[in-house]
């Protein structure tokens, strides 16, 4: 039985990250070259400019943590998290493999002498670092996303949570899951993308509340001090099937 979780802003939200765009975002409306300066082309051209953005981004991470949306999923202790936020949340909670879509925040390397270390403006040469981000006119590791589309493909179970969908090419992905014979769960507080196409069961939900629902009244387990309860044998007795169905 595999177990797939596939998450975006929307549970990082509810720790306190704010998104982008949007009310009460990381980029106000005076912060209009925010895509344009967070490219690959520009950080090159002018690095501290750049790093102008890169700082409110690296400012709104500053003292948040996981929350219970984040162990409840590490507690799937050998399921797989495919995510789109930059954050290291997941492992941070327990998760133990975690495929990073856009990259993560935490580490930079720098360009002038390829040093890698913990996220922070300049290098010991001098150089401005660049965060291990995806910028906006970046390809994604090909490595990283071919090894999320294979364990998506493998899924029996996969749990969609806080994206709508618009994404690409992460986007793809639960589709990929669907096509394949997964079952498609999905938490979010309003319909997205993947909601009438290819889900299967529709939690109405923010992230927490909606991982708090799905173990009490779809997968029937309890979850306490870290752990699921009698969780091997949940997954060796489950019928998909029904669990659909009974729904």
């Amino acid at each position: 039985m595999n177990i797939v979780f596939f998450t975006g802003a929307g549970i990082s939200k509810e720790s306190g990250i704010p998104t982008f765009r949007g009310k009460d975002g990381i980029f106000n409306e005076g912060d209009n070259d925010a895509e344009l300066e967070l490219t690959l082309s520009r950080f090159r051209k002018n690095p501290e400019k750049s790093w102008k953005f890169l700082r409110k981004i690296f400012e709104a991470g500053k003292g948040k943590k996981y929350n219970r949306a984040h162990e409840i999923i590490a507690a799937f202790e050998d399921s797989v998290v495919i995510t789109q936020n930059i954050d290291s949340f997941h492992e941070d909670a327990g998760s133990k493999t975690v495929y990073y879509l856009h990259g993560e925040f935490g580490t930079g390397t720098c360009p002038s002498c390829k040093r890698k270390s913990e996220i922070k403006e300049r290098c010991e040469c001098g150089g401005w670092v660049k965060p291990d981000i995806v910028f906006y006119d970046e390809s994604l590791d090909m490595d990283v996303y071919t090894a999320a589309v294979e364990a998506a493909e493998k899924a029996d179970i996969f749990v969609i949570i806080g994206t709508t969908g618009l994404v690409y090419p992460a986007a793809n992905i639960p589709k990929g899951a669907s096509v394949a014979g997964a079952r498609i769960i999905e938490i979010n507080p309003e319909e997205s993308e993947y909601t009438e196409i290819i889900t299967d069961i529709f939690i109405r939900e923010k992230a927490i509340r909606g991982m708090e629902k799905l173990l009490e009244d779809i997968f029937c387990l309890e979850y306490m001090d870290g752990k699921l309860k009698n969780y091997k044998k949940w997954k060796k007795n489950l019928n998909i099937n029904s669990l659909v169905q009974e729904f």
